[in-house]
């Protein structure tokens, strides 16, 4: 990954977190509803495990919490990789695992701001 790619990159993770925090946010939250939230409950209403009401609530609190602790120790995994890379000198594959380690700490913070901004 070229300088300039990868700081493109992080502009683009820069402009979804700002468009999270924008108050054009909701529609972020129906492509997240409609893409996330709706097949998650379809796939545990057919595996029985559904809770009706508020219940799914919960256990949707509960599943994004552990998504985002996964994604936090994805995020580390990835930043000691690019520390490894970039000590044995080879910034492109340094840039590329730091891109990724951007991404995996993003991805929460997006997608918790913009299901929020509907107000479910």
């Amino acid at each position: 990954m070229t300088r300039a790619s990868f700081r493109a990159y992080l502009a683009v993770l820069a402009g979804f977190i700002l468009f999270s925090l924008s108050p054009l946010a909701a529609l972020g939250g129906l492509v997240v509803a409609v893409a996330i939230i709706a097949p998650l409950g379809i796939g545990l209403g057919s595996l029985g495990l559904l809770e009706k009401g508020s219940g799914f609530d919960a256990q949707l609190a509960v599943l994004f919490w552990a998504f985002s602790g996964c994604m936090a120790l994805t995020a580390l995994w990835f930043a000691w990789r690019a520390a490894g890379h970039h000590e044995r000198e080879e910034p492109d594959r340094a840039r590329r695992a730091s891109a990724l380690a951007a991404t995996a700490v993003a991805a929460p913070v997006v997608i918790y701001f913009c299901y929020g901004a509907l107000g479910f």
